[in-house]
């Protein structure tokens, strides 16, 4: 929200009223802001895209997600999203990162990608290859919050800043109090 003012800068004044809120979009009642639990998710499709979204996770000071296109392990491979993710740590080694790639229902994929290092996927085949991949020491990432998918964006680095922005952004909930 444009112009809000979070609870931490608001003060009360001298008889112990919080005076109104500058922002008059804030819902009544929204009174304690709230922020997102988890780290905003960056789909790529390119090593470009990985590393426009590492660019702008260190510019924003943000800890992101990125997390490599549906049924990338069977269709790049394995071998290219831990390239990626090598040179991505290597030009960025101040950002704060963690990958995840997705493996669709291929479990075998899904093996192959901890023999590469890679420990955290999608993956989306039965519960019971689920299970056997989790006790191989896989951890499987379920995360539904909805990320930005760089899939035919022109400017990656622009769309990864804005994205960034908007998910730092104050958000107000309905204080039940």
């Amino acid at each position: 929200m444009r112009g809000a003012v979070p609870m931490r800068d608001r003060r009360d004044d001298a008889n112990g009223h919080t005076p109104p809120h500058p922002d008059p979009l804030r819902p009544k009642g929204a009174e304690r802001e709230t922020k997102a639990k988890t780290t905003p998710t960056i789909i790529v499709h390119s090593l470009d895209n990985a590393l426009a979204a590492a660019a702008e996770a260190v510019t924003a000071d943000s800890a992101v997600t990125i997390r490599s296109a549906p049924g990338a392990a069977g269709s790049a491979g394995v071998g290219w999203f831990a390239a990626v993710i090598d040179i991505v740590r290597t030009r960025h080694p101040t950002a704060r990162l963690s990958f995840v790639l997705d493996c669709a229902d291929e479990a075998g994929t899904a093996l192959a990608a901890l023999r590469c290092g890679i420990n955290v996927i999608r993956f989306s085949g039965s519960s019971d290859a689920a299970d056997r991949l989790i006790s191989n020491g896989i951890t499987l990432d379920s995360d539904t919050t909805p990320g930005l998918d760089l899939i035919g964006v022109l400017d990656p680095k622009s769309s990864c800043r804005n994205f960034l922005a908007e998910f730092a952004a104050p958000r107000y909930v309905l204080d039940e109090t």
